[in-house]
């Protein structure tokens, strides 16, 4: 938590203060004390993304980080990008998850071989295909 924590530039004081919700965001309570190089993908996951929930920033960069966590987890990083939402902080979400897409964003750019394809409707843009 504190090697990851600084590297989202928070202080030791800071971390110290949000270390306990890191961890209950994480729902890692049990395992918080085993090296993370024994952490599955999604624990490494649930972990990153909890630091990433504790910084203040105008703009948040997912990409396709919830692949890999279950779908509890998954519900809950969704509630909290609503949240952000409503406190006008941009969501940049990457994903293949058209569904994703339809229910949580207003706005969705579909890119193909680096070319922009369509930008607009996330209900438009998420019917296109491409290839």
């Amino acid at each position: 938590i504190y090697l990851g924590a600084a590297l989202f530039g928070f202080t030791t004081r800071e971390i110290r203060a949000l270390e306990s919700t890191i961890i209950e965001f994480a729902e890692l309570g049990q395992f918080i004390d085993v090296p993370v190089k024994n952490y599955s993908s999604g624990m490494q996951v649930r972990l990153a993304f909890s630091m990433a929930t504790r910084t203040r920033t105008d703009i948040l960069l997912v990409d396709e980080i919830l692949a890999v966590g279950d779908a509890d987890f998954q519900r809950k990083c969704f509630t909290y990008f609503k949240s952000l939402k409503k406190q006008s902080v941009t969501v940049i979400f990457v994903t293949h998850d058209m569904t994703a897409v339809r229910e949580y964003c207003d706005r969705a750019m579909l890119i193909d071989d680096s070319k922009i394809v369509s930008i607009g409707d996330t209900s438009f843009v998420a019917g296109r295909t491409v290839g």
